[in-house]
């Protein structure tokens, strides 16, 4: 039997960030070098142009202008109050700015979230999605592609917006779906075309011209601009922008740490439903979580980023937290540092799965297990460990965790601290594709893909 089961942590997916790419300079078709308009710092766009020097004759390589140097320093990056969007009621006492819009003051660099100061300019950007309304996504960008507002700026919002309309999974199916009924052998002349169209038209119940727009409309920019719900609010668009640039923020981190006061329990579930390589420790009445950073795995690298990325938009249910995160944007580190108040989207709004230890849990009760999910943590001075479940056999409790990525250094570490709490019947199961490193020891059950509950209980029925 299952004695508690919580089956579901709320989690918002990463979303692939925005990649810039510099222009050529060098094995250009023409010979005359061609001068940009400069580029501010820290921007992530493909869209804004970039700097670059005449390059002379016979130069073999052009090179990319590199991120400016952070303060050393750590700097403050405002975030939202629980269940934002909300703003602060003081102003801020001088002008922040942002990192990653490129704005330099007094040679230090500041981060800064959107807050009411930005709903002018946001404004302007959404006019301009409205007036292309119809029009695919590629025209949207051309006329926004000179904005006074910068591109930083503007490829934030447009992100924000994409979040905002979302239904990319409806388009995917439904172009694939007219591709498989239009597409085939060519049609070499007009009629053939217009012959193979119609009879997708008659099956799918649409005409003709509704079946051209939708053979494409799974590519970003060929779909149409589209706005089902009339005109997004501007405030909404802050909210997701500023989630937009923590994300990508934190997907160049080295290393992390989040202090929470008051009840960090559903954070560090979810942070252990991603399977992020964190060491939980307490300070008095806050919570502090060690996560190391993507820049700092050796493998996965990307995917690890983005698992990362999906903690942040619970950062919106804690009215009380710091962030700070030791970065590398490509010139050195960069301490940036995340407290409230300021913009973020509701974390109810992260969408629901079950993790993987409420499935484990099933199936453990299934095979007639007496299984408890979620025991209460094991303290051993400062320390925090969460184990994921425990398992009742005979007269002995079996704590068992599962790890996501890991290193090995990790997994010892983190069987060390158990042994210290004096916890010596415990497993960890390790996830080999996630952790190819796994240590080599009696307490670690790895697997490949499915984790295999025989094998668990077989571990279990080993002597003391």
């Amino acid at each position: 039997m299952i004695r508690a089961v919580e089956p579901y942590v709320r989690n918002a997916p990463g979303t692939a960030e925005p990649r810039a790419t510099a222009p050529r300079t060098a094995g250009s078709s023409s010979a005359e070098p061609r001068a940009t308009a400069p580029r501010t710092a820290g921007s992530s766009s493909a869209a804004e142009p970039r700097a670059t020097a005449p390059r002379t004759a016979g130069s073999s390589s052009a090179t990319e202008p590199r991120a400016p140097t952070f303060a050393t320093e750590p700097t403050v990056l405002r975030a939202a109050e629980p269940h934002a969007p909300t703003f602060a009621a003081e102003p801020h006492a001088s002008p922040s700015v942002s990192a990653l819009d490129g704005d330099l003051v007094s040679g230090s660099t500041e981060m800064r979230l959107y807050d009411a100061r930005d709903l002018g300019w946001i404004a302007s950007i959404v006019d301009t999605v409205v007036a292309s309304t119809g029009l695919p996504w590629r025209v949207l960008r051309e006329r926004l592609e000179h904005s006074p507002h910068g591109a930083p700026r503007v490829a934030s919002i447009l992100a924000a917006l994409r979040r905002v309309l979302g239904g990319r999974g409806q388009r995917t199916r439904i172009a694939r779906q007219v591709r498989g009924l239009v597409l085939g052998p060519p049609a070499l002349d007009d009629a053939a075309c217009t012959v193979r169209l119609a009879a997708a038209a008659d099956k799918l119940g649409l005409d003709v011209e509704s079946v051209r727009e939708l053979l494409w409309i799974d590519l970003a920019n060929e779909r149409p601009v589209a706005l089902p719900d009339g005109r997004p609010a501007e405030m909404r668009l802050a909210a997701y922008g500023n989630l937009d640039r923590i994300q990508r923020a934190v997907r160049r981190a080295r290393e992390l740490r989040l202090r929470i006061d008051g009840d960090a329990h559903d954070l560090i579930r979810t942070a252990s439903r991603w399977g992020l390589v964190t060491t939980i420790s307490r300070d008095g009445d806050a919570t502090v979580l060690d996560i190391l950073g993507p820049l700092s795995l050796f493998h996965a690298t990307s995917v690890y980023g983005r698992a990362l990325a999906a903690l942040v938009p619970h950062l919106a249910d804690h009215p009380r937290f710091a962030l700070t995160m030791t970065c590398d944007f490509g010139h050195g580190p960069a301490r940036l540092r995340l407290t409230p108040p300021a913009l973020l989207p509701p974390a109810s709004e992260a969408r629901i799965t079950p993790s993987a230890a409420a499935r484990l849990a099933r199936q453990l009760a299934k095979a007639g297990a007496d299984v408890t999910l979620d025991p209460p943590p094991v303290a051993h001075g400062r320390t925090l460990l969460y184990p994921d479940l425990a398992i009742r056999r005979g007269r002995r409790t079996w704590l068992v965790e599962l790890v996501g990525f890991a290193t090995a250094d990790y997994i010892a570490a983190k069987l060390a601290r158990y042994a210290n709490a004096g916890v010596s019947d415990v497993v960890l199961c390790v996830d080999e594709e996630r952790a190819p490193d796994a240590v080599a020891d009696p307490r670690v059950l790895a697997y490949f893909g499915k984790l295999s509950v025989e094998a668990l209980l077989g571990i279990l029925e080993r002597p003391s």
